[in-house]
């Protein structure tokens, strides 16, 4: 199903998300993946560390649609 993914794509993450393996292959499948990793954050990411999630999703949506 990834592998019809073509738009770029990024995928923010929590260090301490155990419940899926890093090795999945989703990053191999989507052109253009970014994978970013928030030291210390569980799931959902966004409400452990906020901030750094906005700024890492805004500078991703910055560099490549401005």
């Amino acid at each position: 199903m990834m592998a019809k993914i073509v738009q770029e794509s990024i995928r923010i993450r929590g260090t301490e998300l155990h419940c899926l393996q890093e090795n999945s292959g989703w990053k191999g499948e989507i052109p253009d993946a970014e994978l970013v990793m928030l030291e210390g954050a569980r799931h959902p990411c966004y409400l452990d560390q906020p901030n750094e999630w906005h700024e890492r999703l805004l500078a991703f949506l910055q560099t490549r649609f401005a």
